[in-house]
């Protein structure tokens, strides 16, 4: 796992979402990801998106490309948390994240990560043998941050 505070400019995704509970969230998005995959209708998931609320979080799978169907979100310059891992999806990716909010950003508190948005992104899966069930499928997870003066 190599990390990362990355100064990115502003990009928007297009894509769809659904919204599940926080505790049942984990087992709900892999599903997720199996229809889009029956029927990607244009949107090729390079991008998963949780929008955290209250006991919610609003999933999209999304892609850069402009003028599709699908509901849009534009996000501004910033300082992102960049944390680049690699290993067999969803689990490796589960973990990671899992990491990243118990370990990680308890042990770095000058990083403020938002608390309402989380980034995947996906390399393409066909440069591995295995796809995204490849040991060295390499992966990212993006955080909006602020630092801590």
């Amino acid at each position: 796992m190599k990390a990362e505070i990355v100064t990115k400019k502003s990009f928007r995704v297009t894509g769809r979402e659904k919204t599940y509970a926080i505790e049942n969230c984990m087992q709900k998005i892999p599903q997720f990801w199996q229809e889009h995959n029956a029927h990607p209708d244009g949107i090729h998931g390079v991008y998963g998106i949780s929008f955290m609320h209250d006991a919610e979080v609003t999933y999209c799978i999304a892609d850069d490309a402009a003028g599709q169907n699908g509901i849009s979100h534009a996000f501004e310059e910033g300082k992102w948390l960049i944390v680049r891992d690699h290993g067999p999806l969803p689990q490796a990716m589960q973990n990671t994240i899992h990491i990243i909010e118990d370990f990680y950003l308890p042990a770095h508190p000058e990083i403020r990560a938002d608390p309402g948005v989380m980034i995947e992104y996906y390399t393409d899966p066909c440069g591995y043998e295995k796809g995204g069930q490849d040991e060295n499928y390499a992966y990212e997870i993006w955080m909006k941050i602020r630092e801590e003066r």
